[in-house]
């Protein structure tokens, strides 16, 4: 049985139905005690989105399942099985270390991830199939996480000053503009058909807070969140809550699915 612990990356065996050698957990796997599901392929009632594992907890994997993984430090490890994996903790941060702050601020992160990836997963079942079939379709199209959907009412996330606009329908072309505020407008856009994303090339001016987009046919107001500069882009778990926190939820969706490596 393998061992996901906070001293170690990977361990050399595990036991699965007698002794036998797996080549090894993702390169980026890392240190860490908690774990929650962000994707399990195919899935089944003991591996859901949103489940988290804790130091105790066994992680069995069947022959055919890809389990991805997300660490309380932001490491993603995937997994193929069959595999079994005992999630250890080591004390290698007493209470009153240094660290000790930073290793309970992550797994109060983590846990908070795991609720909203739960919340998710029944929202979605609650719809019934067809409509979790069209959800499923359009989290593919959303191939980019920042973009923005221009179809749905609500507030966007966007990182820097780039926006990235999304539709779901693309058979055909679309003429428009888009208006930052009472800062700018661009006028004489074209979405070309079988595009379902558009990536505006002027930035966005600083001090936006409001994006229209105007068709001749009907026009969308989207309230832009915009990631500061201090923001940690680069730890996953820093960008689900920047997004579940700001109202962004379809977006984070689709980040995760990003983590998932499905697109």
């Amino acid at each position: 049985m393998w061992q996901i612990s906070t001293r170690r990356r990977l361990l050399s065996s595990f036991l699965w139905l007698g002794v036998a050698f797996l080549s090894g957990l993702a390169h980026n796997a890392s240190a860490g005690s908690q774990y929650v599901i962000v994707s399990a392929n195919p899935e089944s009632k003991e591996l859901l989105l949103g489940r988290l594992f804790v130091p105790g907890d066994t992680i069995r994997i069947p022959a055919g399942t890809t389990l991805t993984l997300l660490g309380e430090d932001g490491s993603v490890t995937s997994i193929s099985g069959p595999a079994a994996y005992m999630v250890t903790e080591e004390n290698l941060e007493a209470e009153g270390s240094v660290k000790a702050p930073d290793i309970r601020e992550g797994r109060t992160k983590l846990g908070a991830i795991a609720g909203l990836l739960t919340n998710e997963r029944k929202r979605t079942e609650a719809l019934g199939s067809s409509r979790a079939s069209t959800i499923a379709t359009e989290r593919k199209i959303i191939e980019n996480p920042w973009a923005v959907s221009i179809e749905e009412p609500g507030p966007a996330c966007v990182r820097d000053d780039h926006l990235v606009l999304s539709r779901s329908e693309a058979t055909k072309e679309m003429s428009f503009s888009v208006v930052f505020g009472n800062k700018k407008r661009i006028d004489g856009l074209l979405w070309k058909a079988g595009e379902f994303l558009y990536a505006v090339r002027d930035p966005i001016p600083p001090g936006t807070h409001v994006i229209v987009v105007e068709t001749h046919e009907k026009w969308g107001q989207i309230d832009v969140k915009i990631a500061s500069a201090g923001a940690d882009l680069a730890n996953p778990i820093e960008v689900l809550l920047w997004m579940f926190n700001n109202g962004c939820r379809r977006q984070a969706i689709a980040f995760a699915l990003q983590l998932r490596g499905i697109k």
